[in-house]
């Protein structure tokens, strides 16, 4: 999820300049048209595996299918001729801007993320923190509020230790497509606005 520029470098590690040993990646390594994931490693794994048996015992029936490999690097071709890693970074950062105007509303706890993929944290008390009770759904209604206004958006729950035991938290992810203009920036924080303040009204009344 956070591979091929999401996060507006090709991975996400390399915002903190370390190199992983070994790295798993899929999803944005196809854009999405056709499933595929792939495994990468340092030299010291492969030189460790062939001082050992030499095999490298690792495929599978459907491994290096045409189809999906060749989809793979129609897309990252693509990716890097048009320059969309740094043009994600750099839209990002107007997205995480337009974000920010939401930090004022009543149920918004934080606002984060790289790139173009960030999040809005919901809490029911902005001082404390302290998480709506997850039964409530807050996310989940949002997503489904700016859904029904043409919105497509990502909720992540549970990441939170709730009062009553559960698991609790409450994010909606915004992670618009590399090829996002400022303008439909713009709409998206607006359509997610009146989402939130939808949702906000109605849990406040009750």
């Amino acid at each position: 999820m956070t591979g091929f520029g999401r996060t507006g470098k090709w991975f996400a590690f390399l915002h903190w300049n370390f190199l992983p040993d070994i790295v798993v990646a899929s999803k944005g390594i196809a854009a999405g048209f056709v499933p595929l994931a792939a495994v990468f490693c340092q030299k010291k794994i492969m030189k460790t595996i062939e001082k050992g048996t030499g095999n490298f015992v690792h495929g599978f029936t459907f491994e290096n299918n045409p189809l999906t490999t060749g989809t793979a690097g129609a897309v990252l071709k693509h990716v890097k001729k048009y320059n969309l890693v740094v043009r994600g970074r750099e839209m990002g950062k107007y997205l995480f801007s337009r974000l920010l105007t939401l930090a004022d509303l009543p149920i918004v706890g934080d606002i984060r993320g790289l790139g173009l993929m960030m999040a809005v944290e919901f809490v029911e008390n902005k001082k404390t923190k302290k998480p709506f009770p997850r039964k409530m759904q807050i996310a989940e209604k949002i997503v489904q509020a700016a859904l029904k206004k043409g919105l497509n958006l990502y909720f992540a729950i549970g990441f939170v230790d709730g009062a009553d035991g559960a698991d609790s938290g409450d994010a909606v992810m915004v992670a618009p497509p590399f090829i996002v203009t400022k303008k439909e920036i713009d709409e998206i924080v607006n359509i997610f606005k009146e989402s939130i303040l939808e949702v906000q009204n109605n849990c406040l009344k009750k």
